[in-house]
């Protein structure tokens, strides 16, 4: 037997693990040892990239276009610091940022790279660089993968998985991930005590009566008295901004026989904080990011087991797969906080999706805002249901929300005050596309979306 090689990995060809393990993430070390071995070959001195590989030149090897695919696969393994020598180590199974010498600039560094485009760190530079080249590049040549590039294949998606993990969530890398530094990384606040309820307020007395193709605001309170219905031609439903040199009375109006819509106006005073209100648009996304790319990542791996001939009723598989399966879950869930989000995803996607009054459509605020009288109660239990004495059974009857902003209110959210700002914006970015259209939650489509997140303790 010869002396065990110091390159990422030294085994006989093909001599991938086929016995059951324990879960893939934790079990890396374990598997490791069963995967990687002392080589029982000669190695061939004349072959220079792998002499280089024992000497650590990974640079070196890849840089050069005449070392094979899995020599320079192996030395961009070496580069990202995936080397089989610190997974032997006593804590190598509690402290990965240390096995894998993960520092906060190599994290913090992001960029774009000319064979593998974007990337988060220097080390996930590298673990896409050696799925290139023992994944991508031999698929892209038509060229059947031997089972060494497939094992370093294998072992780039699950390097990558756990630097970006810890890179991403795990703030002074010391191996812990904590639950502060999980909620300061989720920005997601739902389950939170501190998150507040949703506070509608549908006792306004006001309607918006379309009557022979014109809308009407009335406050009902005012009954038959001149002024008591004000023209509101952008169907906003805010009695300050409706015209009111342009009036009717109410007793009047709801007693016409061309009312084609009645809408009640609906106050929107607070709504549940879901999200840390001091996040950004891109830290709002970045959870999803990562869990999207853990996903893809997963299923690679998967693929890699197949191709190494791991069934699927072997544990090493089956955990894999069922880590994703518990991510990529579809949120068929029926859970308190995926139903509190289905609720407030009602309202942001129909709310109007402006910054401005000047970037309405023309038919301003009229397909906006509307939602169902029974959403109203769904949304804020405090509620009683909600009623139209005039209305006829043939008349549609809904709700038309108006969002608090300071002393008024608005058919804006993104002008509203900023909890309804907050939640809604970033619920937007979350679970609506660049149309305004909620985007499918669909299982096993390597997308992680909230409500798949949300579904997670199920």
């Amino acid at each position: 037997m010869t002396a065990m090689r110091s390159i990422p990995f030294n085994r006989r060809p093909g001599s991938f693990l086929k016995r059951k393990t324990t879960p893939v993430f934790w079990a890396v070390g374990f598997c490791l040892l069963l995967l990687v071995g002392c080589a029982d070959e000669k190695v061939d001195e004349g072959a220079n990239c792998r002499t280089q590989l024992d000497n650590r030149e990974f640079q070196t090897v890849a840089d050069n276009a005449a070392c094979s695919n899995y020599e320079r696969g192996s030395a961009e393994m070496g580069l990202g610091g995936f080397l089989f020598e610190n997974f032997v180590k006593d804590d190598a199974n509690t402290n990965f940022p240390s096995v894998l010498n993960l520092t906060a600039t190599g994290c913090a560094t992001a960029g774009t790279d000319a064979l593998v485009g974007t990337y988060a760190s220097t080390y996930q530079t590298h673990f896409l660089r050696a799925q290139y080249w023992t994944r991508t590049k031999p698929q892209s040549d038509g060229a059947t993968r031997s089972n060494e590039e497939i094992e370093i294949s294998f072992f780039s998606a699950l390097a990558e998985i756990i630097a970006h993990t810890y890179c991403q969530i795990d703030s002074n890398l010391n191996g812990t991930i904590t639950a502060a530094e999980n909620q300061s990384f989720s920005k997601i606040n739902i389950g939170s005590a501190s998150v507040g309820t949703s506070n509608l307020n549908s006792a306004t007395g006001l309607f918006q009566i379309v009557d022979s193709g014109i809308p009407w605001l009335c406050d009902s309170a005012l009954g038959n008295a001149a002024g008591s219905c004000r023209r509101d031609n952008t169907y906003e439903g805010v009695w300050d901004n409706a015209d009111a040199s342009t009036t009717t009375i109410y007793t009047t109006l709801i007693a016409s026989s061309g009312i084609s819509a009645v809408n009640l106006i609906v106050k929107v005073e607070s709504l549940q904080q879901l999200f840390d209100p001091t996040v950004t648009s891109t830290e709002i996304t970045r959870p999803f990011n990562f869990l999207s790319v853990y996903t893809n990542r997963a299923g690679l791996l998967m693929t890699d087991l197949t191709a190494l001939g791991i069934a699927t009723d072997d544990d090493l598989y089956k955990n894999v797969s069922e880590s994703v399966g518990k991510m990529d879950n579809g949120g068929t869930c029926t859970s308190s906080s995926a139903q509190v989000l289905d609720l407030l995803t009602t309202i942001v996607q129909n709310a109007a999706p402006y910054s401005s009054v000047a970037s309405l459509p023309s038919t301003k605020y009229q397909t906006y805002n509307l939602i169902t009288v029974g959403d109203v109660t769904r949304i804020d239990t405090g509620e009683s249901t909600l009623s139209c004495s005039f209305c006829s059974a043939s008349v549609p009857f809904k709700a038309r929300l108006i969002y608090k902003a300071g002393s008024t209110y608005t058919g804006l959210y993104k002008t509203a005050d900023s909890g309804i700002k907050n939640t809604l914006s970033n619920l937007a970015t979350l679970t609506l596309d660049s149309s305004n259209n909620l985007i499918p939650v669909v299982k096993d489509d390597e997308k992680i979306a909230l409500k798949e997140l949300l579904c997670l303790d199920n």
